[in-house]
Formats: structure tokens, sequence, C-alpha cells
């Protein structure tokens, strides 16, 4: 993910090597996410130039819209700010899950399992929509 109009934008996939030295809004490397893009960052010896480290994907993704740097995110983390940034590929893809979790002793099970059930195909829409952008 990139601001609008960053020199990456124009490439339909960014691989390791794009990024050294690109300004970055980087996770904090105590998160899942900020672990998987800091050891493929290492296995690929990127040499990062961190702007700044964001706790949220929600901060993350508003400084990147800011025009503040770029990073790896998700396709479903832009939701909300995909209308100001520039989404592509990146190769090799790092695998990030999402899970829905809830108490196993939970009140209404059945409207949580509703809800699953729907947020996924919702959120698979998303990312598939978005991805037709790339083409």
């Amino acid at each position: 993910m990139m601001p609008i109009r960053h020199p990456l934008a124009e490439r339909c996939v960014i691989r390791p090597d794009d990024l050294n030295s690109v300004p970055c809004i980087a996770f904090n490397t105590e998160t899942y996410t900020g672990q998987e893009v800091w050891t493929m960052f290492d296995t690929f010896n990127v040499r990062a130039n961190i702007a700044l480290i964001a706790n949220s994907s929600s901060m993350l993704c508003h400084f990147v819209a800011a025009g503040l740097g770029a990073w790896l995110v998700h396709p479903l983390l832009v939701a909300g700010v995909e209308k100001t940034v520039v989404v592509r590929p990146f190769q090799p893809t790092i695998t990030l899950d999402f899970l829905v979790c809830f108490a196993r002793d939970a009140r209404d099970l059945p409207l949580i399992a509703e809800l699953a059930g729907e947020a996924k195909p919702m959120a698979t829409r998303f990312v598939d929509d978005l991805a037709a952008s790339w083409h």
C-alpha cells in the first residue's frame, strides 16, 4: 500500500528490492504482521527507511494515505482508505490470517456464527474488487 502518485504505484507487482530506501510506515515488531514483514525484510536484505512506527492497522493506513510512506498490509486492512491509497500485490506472498474470536460461553452463539458467516464472503468480495483494480 502506498500513497496515490507514489513512484511504486506504476508497478504491477511490488518485490522486496523495490522497498530498499523507500520511506515506510511500519507495524510495530511486537505485532504478528510486523514480525512477518520484518522476517521477509531480513530474508531479502531489505534496507527499510522507517519514517514512523504504527501500533494499529488503522493508524498505519491513515499515515500512508497522508503520504508519509508505504507499507505491506493485507488488502482487507485498507477498507476505509481504499480510495486514498494505491494497493499492489507483493511477491513473494506473505501469508496473513484473520480469525473471528469469541468466548465459548457467549450468550448468542447462533448470532455470532451468522455474523462470522456473513463477514467472510463480504471480506472476500472487498479484496476481490480491490484486486480487480490491479489489472
